[in-house]
Parts: C-alpha cells; sequence; structure tokens
C-alpha cells in the first residue's frame, strides 16, 4: 500500500508545485512589464531567482521521477501496486490451503485417519473461499467467462462441455439461481437426472415459487420417471407424481397464457408417460378446445388417440390437420406420417387409404431419417395391400431405429419393439 500512496502523492506535489511555478511566473511577468509594482528591486530580483530556481528543482524532479503530472500513468500504477498487494494476499492464502492439505496426508499416512479427515475438510473449505475471494472476483471476472461459456455450450447443444462450465461457475457463486437452473437443464440433457434434480430443488429453495425454475424442475422429474419406469416403477411413480405437484404448482404461478398453456400441456404429457391415458386425454381435449389454433395440443392428442386404439378419432383429427395443411401449402412430417399410421388402422375407404400413402411418403421426404415415417409408410401400404412394399419400408424403420440406439436423446425403445414385433409377425428382418 505505500507504492499507492507515494504515487498519489506525486501526482498531488506536482500539481502544487505546478501551481506555485504558474503563480510566481505570472507576478514576476507581469512586474517585468510594469502591469505589477514593486517598490523593492532586490524583491523583483529575487522574484526572478525564485522562478529560475523552481523551474530547475521541477525539471530535475520530473525527469528523475519524483514527481508524475500525468493522472492516467499515476491510475495504472495504482491499479498495478493494488493488483499486486491482492495477489501477495491470494498466493499466501494458497499456501496455507496447500500446507492444511498437507498435513493432512501426513496424518492419514501416520494412522491418524480423522485428525487427517477434518484437515481435509478444512482444507476443502479454504480452496472453495479462494475461489470466491475478492483477490479473485474483483481482478478476473471468471465467473461471468464461465457462465456465457456454459451458455453457448447449452444453445449449441454440448451438454457435456455446458455442465464443465456451469460447475466452477457456481463455486464462484453458489447462490446465483439462473446459473443453477441452467446447469440443471444441462444435467437433465445428460439423463444425469440425479444432479439435475438437486440442482431445480436448490434453485427453489432460494428463488420460491418461480415459473421457469418449477417448469425445468417439473420435466426434470417427468423424464427421470419415464428413464425409471422399467427398470423401478415404484420410484418412478413417485417421480410421476412429484413432477404432477410440481405442475400444479407453475400452473398456479403462471403470470400469462403462454406460461400457463405450456404447464398445462406438460402436465398432460406427465400423466401420458405415466400411462394414465384417461386423465392425458381429458386435459388434452380442454386444451385443444381453449386454444384450437395451438397445433402442439392437437398433434399430441391425435398421436394418443391412436396410441390407445382409438384409430377412427386420431384419424379424424390427423385428417383434418392435413386437410389444413393442404390449403396452406405448409406440410409437417408428423401429421403426414400420423395420418399414414392411423388410416391403416382406421375404418376408412380406399380413396382415403389412398390420400394417407401420399401424405405418408411426403413426410418421409421431408424427414427420411425417422424411421417412424418408413414405419407409418410401412402400415399404410399393407392396408392398401402393397404388401412387398409394405416390408420394404418395415425393413427402413427397422434399421433406422437400430441406429439410434446409441443416442439417448432419439432412440425410441418402445417403438423398436413394435417394429420388431411387426417384423415377426410379416416375416421380415432388418438384414433383409
Amino acid at each position: 500500500m505505500l507504492e499507492l500512496h507515494r504515487s498519489i502523492i506525486q501526482l498531488a506535489v506536482a500539481y502544487v508545485l505546478l501551481g506555485v511555478f504558474v503563480f510566481s511566473a505570472v507576478v514576476t511577468c507581469l512586474a517585468w512589464i510594469g502591469k505589477v509594482k514593486i517598490g523593492d528591486a532586490k524583491l523583483q530580483k529575487r522574484l526572478s531567482t525564485v522562478l529560475i530556481v523552481e523551474l530547475a528543482v521541477g525539471c530535475v524532479a520530473f525527469f528523475l521521477g519524483f514527481i508524475k503530472f500525468n493522472p492516467k500513468t499515476v491510475q495504472r500504477e495504482v491499479i498495478r501496486d493494488e493488483f499486486a498487494e491482492r495477489r501477495k494476499l491470494f498466493e499466501q492464502k494458497l499456501r496455507e490451503a496447500k500446507t492444511v492439505f498437507t498435513k493432512g496426508e501426513h496424518a492419514i499416512d501416520n494412522g491418524k485417519i480423522e485428525d487427517g479427515k477434518k484437515l481435509f475438510t478444512e482444507a476443502y473449505e479454504a480452496t472453495t473461499n479462494l475461489y470466491r475471494s475478492p483477490e479473485l472476483s474483483e481482478y478476473f471476472p471468471v465467473k461471468d467467462l464461465f457462465v456465457l461459456s456454459g451458455d453457448v455450450a447449452s444453445v449449441r447443444k454440448f451438454w457435456r462441455e455446458a455442465v464443465e462450465s456451469y460447475g466452477p461457475a457456481l463455486r464462484l457463486e453458489p447462490n446465483n439461481t439462473d446459473v443453477i437452473a441452467s446447469a440443471g437443464l444441462a444435467y437433465r440433457n445428460l439423463s444425469q437426472y440425479e444432479f439435475a434434480e438437486n440442482l431445480y430443488r436448490r434453485a427453489l429453495s432460494l428463488k420460491g415459487q418461480d415459473w421457469a425454475t418449477l417448469n425445468g424442475y417439473l420435466n426434470c422429474l417427468r423424464r427421470f420417471a419415464a428413464f425409471l419406469k422399467d427398470t423401478a416403477p415404484l420410484i418412478a411413480d413417485q417421480k410421476f407424481q412429484s413432477a404432477v405437484e410440481i405442475a400444479d404448482q407453475a400452473i398456479g404461478v403462471s403470470q400469462n397464457d403462454n406460461q400457463l398453456s405450456t404447464s398445462e400441456l406438460a402436465k398432460a404429457k406427465i400423466y401420458w408417460e405415466w400411462d394414465k391415458n384417461d386423465v392425458a386425454i381429458q386435459i388434452y381435449q380442454q386444451l385443444t378446445a381453449r386454444y384450437p389454433k395451438d397445433l402442439r395440443f392437437s398433434e399430441d392428442l391425435a398421436a394418443l388417440l391412436s396410441e390407445v386404439g382409438r384409430h377412427d378419432e386420431a384419424y379424424k383429427m390427423y385428417s383434418e390437420m392435413y386437410s389444413n395443411e393442404e390449403k396452406a401449402k405448409n406440410f409437417t412430417a408428423f401429421v403426414g406420417a400420423g395420418l399414414a399410421e392411423a388410416a391403416a388402422k382406421a375404418s376408412i375407404s380406399m380413396p382415403d387409404v389412398e390420400r394417407a400413402i401420399k401424405a405418408g411418403l411426403f413426410a418421409l421426404s421431408l424427414s427420411p431419417k425417422d424411421p417412424f415415417n418408413s414405419y407409418a409408410v410401412a402400415l399404410v401400404l399393407k392396408k392398401a395391400g402393397k404388401e412387398e412394399a409394405a416390408k420394404r419400408y418395415l425393413v427402413a424403420a427397422l434399421q433406422l431405429e437400430e441406429q439410434r440406439q446409441l443416442d439417448p436423446y432419439t432412440y425410441d425403445k418402445k417403438k423398436h419393439q413394435e417394429y420388431l414385433a411387426l417384423s415377426k409377425t410379416w416375416n421380415v428382418s432388418a438384414e433383409r
């Protein structure tokens, strides 16, 4: 801190000397030209001598660095010196933490297990405090850098990289609920649901009934429950129930129509994945009646009706949506493939079947790598009596789904099993 004060003092002295010199110079010059009357000639001569001495001393002091005139230079020196002091303090704390850790290792080596554990805990707390120390945070905005890196990785769906960035950010600022929720989303997309659930619960404890956090939490629980449904059904039931409760809370705190409809849609999806289809259908029907122009609800309801065997109702919904797409000349793979699947199972006329074949093939052209599209085309071709073509498309669906087995985000185990069962019935194999 001594250097800090010295630089400021040098700047202050410089400006004081400059002021004195300017005053002396003005008075002396005015005396020379007769504007100021000085009765004593010796005094006037002395003023001239003082002016020369002041000039000489000022020049020598400036060139030797005893005084400084540039405030920006002084500011840089002050910051540099302060930074050096803070760095010394940080390095001292780091050395102390290392010393505690080394003592812990020695204690363990000497059989003093409990002492070693205590020292390790102390070392952990010391290092954690270093992350959040003013010496680090005041001079390096590393937290902001970590958060930005995590956000960029999340947008690009590089979830592992996002987690690796959000982790250090949370060490630096553990109560930042926005970062906690962002980290929860990344862990959720890595299927590390326990980590994600703990983060969302922590965010809620800090932020209270926040809609965005609740929405993330309920989706985490829904996916966690679906992940556990086959291997741990009792735990899955608990997760589904918790997800419904969180969805109700999100509905309760929704501040606009978009938040409300999103929360209700999430609740319907929870019941759907929970195999409580009657409740899910009821919610979807309410949503389609309330938001007739929002295709999210109609598409989900049609798919659910098809899944539970209500094929005629599903076909009617898909047919209406497809007619609207024809009018708008804006087709989607989802509706086209859905129409093909529903047509294959509904009680309809042959011209309607031909229309569904056309819709299914167009859906396949829009999204050729989605196995469901090939499967839907296979079903409707089979109904039209085109068995060889139907078998080829079923084989394509099987091969595409098998290629996705290593990708947990796209692989659909339930559909894969359905394709396999159908292939046995049709007497075809994926190697065809």
